[in-house]
């Protein structure tokens, strides 16, 4: 296993600063507001696996598949720092890049549902409405644009496309029914 430190607290993650379109930044609890727990044995494996996997992905892009290393996602190429975000009704993880020596697996117990945490860990791009076709996401966000440069003048003419947003259940749909281990891959 990695040496990537692993830390759970029982409130908001008061020792991670999450500012809007940055990565997060993590730092050593300093104040009473933050509670180190124990990890629970679900903690501990979800850590663990995410450890295994960051360092399987690292570990092909660098040997095996170096000539796809370019095409594999950030946080498989990378140094990164992951939040696991345990809240009432599932689980949200987030990768963001750190610095070499900086990396870390940091979880919090929240004591609210993905509805209300996603778009906050997200950069309101990821949300879980119970009706999406009545809800109004909050305004921020992602936007997509497309910049025209004109090749005489270089005069730049930007045009709105839209915002980008997910939207997600928590829930498996009725009558959708996940079939077990071995009858489906891992």
């Amino acid at each position: 296993m990695s040496s990537r430190r692993h830390q759970f607290t029982t409130s908001a993650p008061a020792t991670i600063r999450n500012e809007a379109g940055r990565p997060l930044t993590f730092a050593d609890a300093v104040n009473n507001e933050t509670t180190p727990v124990e990890p629970s044995s679900l903690d501990r494996a979800m850590c663990e696996t995410l450890d295994a996997y960051t360092e399987a992905a690292r570990e092909l892009l660098e040997n095996r598949y170096a000539s796809q290393r370019e095409l594999a996602p950030p946080n498989m190429r990378a140094p990164c720092s992951v939040l696991v975000a345990r809240c009432k009704d599932g689980i949200l993880v987030r990768y963001d890049l750190a610095q070499e020596g900086q990396e870390r697996i940091a979880g919090t117990i929240l004591d609210s549902p993905l509805a209300e945490v996603s778009p906050h860990l997200s950069d309101n791009l990821i949300h879980f409405p119970q009706d999406p076709r009545f809800y109004a996401p909050t305004a921020g966000g992602l936007t997509l644009a497309l910049v025209v440069i004109d090749s005489k003048t270089g005069a730049k003419a930007v045009h709105p496309a839209g915002r980008l947003l997910i939207y997600a259940t928590s829930t498996i749909p009725e009558g959708n029914n996940v079939p077990l281990p071995p009858a489906r891959p891992p």
